[in-house]
């Protein structure tokens, strides 16, 4: 599956979740951050402008995740059941290079340092000094 099968996924699941043009993951990562958290809020934002659905990792949606770390700010994806290759994980790898590539690009010009942990694939963001 390509980029523009994966944006289009994208938009079809991130429409059926939003209120008020805004998505539920955003709602509540800018509006319940605390003091310290403004990595967390800004990386939000970044992939709220940039058209991304995502959930913050205290849920138990599927698709795009947000978690905050004590050093990073790590974003994930899940599948969401029933959407795309189904016959096994693997087959999942495609939309999983081509989204880490997506956000590595997004957040590292929007000014974020951006790494991708080869172990697990996940995309650690941090702020540069």
């Amino acid at each position: 599956m390509g980029t523009a099968e994966l944006a289009a996924l994208n938009r079809h699941h991130r429409h059926s979740r939003q209120v008020d043009g805004k998505s539920a993951g955003y709602r509540r990562c800018v509006t319940g951050v605390g003091a310290g958290d403004e990595l967390l809020a800004d990386v939000c934002r970044t992939l709220e402008h940039a058209g991304f659905d995502f959930a913050l990792s205290d849920t138990d949606e599927d698709g795009l995740r947000v978690r905050r770390e004590a050093d990073a700010v790590v974003v994930t994806w899940e599948p969401v059941p029933g959407v795309g290759p189904v016959h096994h994980a693997m087959d999942h790898e495609g939309m999983r290079m081509a989204l880490r590539h997506a956000l590595t690009v997004i957040l590292t010009q929007t000014g974020h340092a951006v790494r991708v942990d080869p172990a697990t694939g996940e995309v650690q963001v941090r702020s540069l000094p």
